[in-house]
């Protein structure tokens, strides 16, 4: 029993400290973060409430009412968003009535009617709304209107609006076009080089033939998913096998060489 509390119990109490003390506590006023986390742990109905609080708070923030339609969907919500929204329709307000049509819209691409969607997306009247011009341009490429869709895409970039979306949905279309250069421009121009996604530069590299900047632009991909938890976890897994292979070894011969295969297959 000494040898279980010893080897065991206390080596785990201090691994639990050790976690804790390691990693900070959420802050519970942070709200953007709570919503994070319970999309990142499908929460999907808490999102959701959370969502609809923001909105209540600010019914002008376009990311809230994605973020809202978003969890909605997720969760099976899907009754209320549409008549929520349609009732704005009338409003007396252009930007409230802006953002009810993009909302619908956003709606109608989670059930994957895009030619709807796109019906929505184009009644709104200012063409230089966050994420609208992404968006019309999704459902262009989705619809197989390559030449519209990247128009759009382009425009939402340089009205430096959603980047990320609107430079990841152009770049699949030069890729799937192969158009060497036109990327080579992009992979050129440093503003949008840094924007650019590492999965998509790295297939850029790949096309253009670069292969060094393809290699390192690899290992980067994997490394930025390295995280502090994930290391030291990844360690105790490690030291675990290790110690168990080593008292294993003492019934059953074990050659040396093996014990170092597991050590170097448990770290990978």
């Amino acid at each position: 029993m000494k040898k279980y509390i010893l080897r065991v119990l206390i080596p785990t109490a201090f691994i639990i400290f050790l976690m804790h003390w390691i990693i900070p506590e959420p802050d519970e006023t942070d709200m953007d973060g709570f919503i994070a986390r319970a999309f990142a742990t499908a929460n999907y109905k808490i999102a959701r409430k959370a969502c609809w609080q923001r909105i209540k708070t600010d019914f002008s923030n376009i990311e809230y009412h994605r973020d809202y339609i978003e969890a909605s969907h997720d969760s099976g919500y899907k009754r209320n968003p549409p008549l929520y929204y349609n009732s704005y329709l009338k409003e007396p307000n252009s930007d409230t009535v802006d953002l009810a049509n993009y909302a619908l819209g956003y709606i109608k691409v989670h059930e994957e009617d895009m030619a709807a969607a796109l019906g929505y997306y184009l009644k709104v009247k200012n063409n230089e709304l966050a994420y609208l011009n992404n968006s019309i341009g999704y459902c262009y490429s989705q619809l197989k209107d390559y030449e519209k869709a990247k128009y759009y895409f382009q425009r939402e970039i340089e009205l430096k609006g959603y980047l990320e979306g609107a430079l990841e949905n152009w770049a699949k279309i030069l890729i799937r076009e192969k158009d060497i250069p036109e990327i080579n421009r992009v992979l050129a121009d440093p503003e949008l080089g840094k924007q650019l996604n590492l999965h998509d530069k790295r297939r850029f590299y790949y096309l253009t033939g670069d292969l060094f900047s393809y290699c390192t632009t690899t290992l980067k991909s994997h490394w930025q998913h390295i995280i502090l938890e994930g290391v030291i976890g990844a360690l105790l897994i490690t030291v675990i096998w290790f110690v168990f292979f080593q008292r294993l070894a003492m019934a059953i011969p074990i050659k040396t060489k093996y014990l170092l295969q597991v050590l170097i297959l448990s770290v990978s």
